[in-house]
């Protein structure tokens, strides 16, 4: 009756072991997923104007690159539209953004905030932080 008692608790201490490391796999498998689509994410931060990324900032990114990513994209945005409104047609026929105070303000706010950006998703995903 011993035995038959320390096989069932074995069976089922093994039974439990197996059930808690198919749940870890689960997980694990989830993080891996999400971390997949914020690394994808943050590309197409850093490159997109696409008006459905809003909606992927605000469901994968992490709290501090939401932060960051409304005073990075509102520079961007400053700095384009003054560029545009200011700038003109060189010699080529190509667009020229205008060559002065106001444009080398907007340009260095944009850089800081560019810099601060990729700084803390280069810090998420763990990757060196030398450009």
């Amino acid at each position: 009756m011993d035995q038959l008692l320390a096989v069932l608790a074995g069976g089922l201490l093994a039974l439990g072991g197996s059930l808690l490391q198919a749940r870890h796999q689960r997980r694990q498998a989830h993080d891996e997923r999400v971390w997949d689509r914020r690394a994808n994410l943050y590309v197409d931060l850093l490159g997109s104007s696409d008006r459905g990324l809003k909606a992927r900032v605000q469901a994968f990114a992490s709290d501090r690159v939401q932060e960051l990513y409304e005073p990075y994209k509102a520079a961007l945005e400053q700095a384009h539209f003054y560029a545009v409104e200011n700038g003109g047609m060189d010699i080529a026929g190509e667009f020229e953004p205008p060559d002065d105070e106001e444009m080398r303000r907007l340009e260095a706010i944009f850089s800081d905030r560019e810099r601060r950006l990729v700084h803390q998703i280069r810090a998420e995903l763990r990757i060196g932080h030398r450009l």
